[in-house]
């Protein structure tokens, strides 16, 4: 069977799964009340407020405008707008793989994992903007993978329009854009790359700092240092990461030094990939950007307790990467072996998420 069929099979297996973790409709957080006010606001008064009457200014506007199309439906809308964000997610990611990848066993193992993932189920099971998010990043990664193998035509542009919308929708966006700019300075031709940086640079992060400016506009300068200052407390910050990125693969009763470890033995295993394959340029581009998102999360003050959604949004990049440096084209036995087993615990975590997820809100 082609790629591409099978892909196409797998993206409406997972879109099944998450109906069913959606049948009773989509969750709600403090966040998705904030969300669907402001949206209300903006709809009947041009506005946007929380629920407390307080201007909405702890994120972009870009999701509760989105929303707003929808009122009062949201609810419903959003439920099934999720399912098409999953599968449009795992569709990009999955044909970046089959270019990335050069043996079909580990792309079907990958693809396996990126359609049966607890981050990723996470953050589309609820009311957040994550969704929306994850669909411009892949979008903009997808665009920049093209653009690095000399299709430029339009690509540049499209790079721009989806990060400047990805910063419009969460603020930590405007990483993703450093680490594009990384992407291309690394480039081996050097020839005329200054426009093409100044100019993908603007379109992505003018529309972003307008909005910074209306926020500084706004609020105190003491008000703005609480919501975007930096924490404190950074070595909790590390900490955390660890313990929410080793969740993807690990159980949670690992001892924190055996997290530490298998953290430590990944980013090994990424920077080998980084550096010696062939589609390096790419892959540094992802690296950049993990790195400085993840060193975002650690000195921006945050909840601690959201650290596993904040970092949901990395999954698809840093499983790409785990997947590069496997032997191909044709593994081993004991190799494919190897890698079926780590996956039986993130698959059967995620399935049983699932129906937990699906129990809880049909309780409500």
């Amino acid at each position: 069977m082609k790629k591409h069929y099978f892909l196409l099979l797998w993206v409406l297996g997972v879109a099944c799964l998450h109906r069913y973790a959606q049948s009773c409709g989509v969750g709600l957080t403090y966040d998705s009340q904030n969300y669907v006010w402001a949206s209300n606001t903006w709809a009947g008064k041009g506005i946007l407020q929380n629920h407390d009457g307080v201007p909405f200014l702890q994120q972009p506007p870009l999701f509760p405008l989105f929303l707003s199309l929808f009122v009062p439906y949201q609810l419903i809308i959003i439920s099934w707008f999720n399912t098409f964000c999953l599968g449009l997610v795992v569709w990009i990611w999955g044909i970046l793989g089959g270019k990335l990848l050069e043996s079909r066993v580990w792309w079907a193992l990958y693809v396996g994992l990126l359609g049966l993932a607890t981050p990723l189920f996470l953050v589309h099971q609820f009311l957040w903007s994550e969704p929306l998010f994850l669909v411009l990043m892949s979008v903009h990664l997808w665009a920049l993978y093209q653009y690095q193998q000399g299709r430029q035509g339009g690509y540049l542009v499209l790079m721009a329009v989806a990060s400047a919308l990805l910063c419009l929708q969460r603020s930590i966006g405007f990483v993703f854009v450093f680490g594009t700019i990384a992407g291309l300075l690394l480039q081996k031709d050097t020839r005329n790359k200054l426009f093409p940086v100044l100019a993908y640079s603007a379109g992505a992060l003018l529309p972003f700092l307008g909005w910074v400016l209306v926020v500084l506009a706004q609020k105190t300068p003491t008000e703005f240092a609480e919501t975007y200052g930096i924490q404190d407390n950074f070595v909790a910050g590390i900490l955390m990461l660890v313990e929410s990125l080793a969740l993807w693969f690990l159980p949670a009763q690992v001892p924190l030094v055996g997290k530490v470890f298998f953290c430590a033995l990944c980013a090994f295993w990424v920077g080998k990939a980084c550096l010696l394959l062939k589609q390096g340029v790419f892959l540094r581009s992802l690296a950049c950007s993990i790195l400085l998102y993840l060193l975002v999360l650690c000195l921006k003050k945050s909840d601690f307790s959201d650290t596993e959604r904040f970092v949901a949004v990395l999954y698809p990049l840093v499983l790409l990467l785990l997947f590069q440096p496997l032997p191909s084209p044709t593994p081993a036995r004991w190799w494919v072996l190897c890698v079926c087993l780590l996956c039986l615990y993130p698959v059967g975590r995620c399935l049983k998420n699932i129906v937990f997820w699906k129990e809880v809100q049909c309780k409500k």
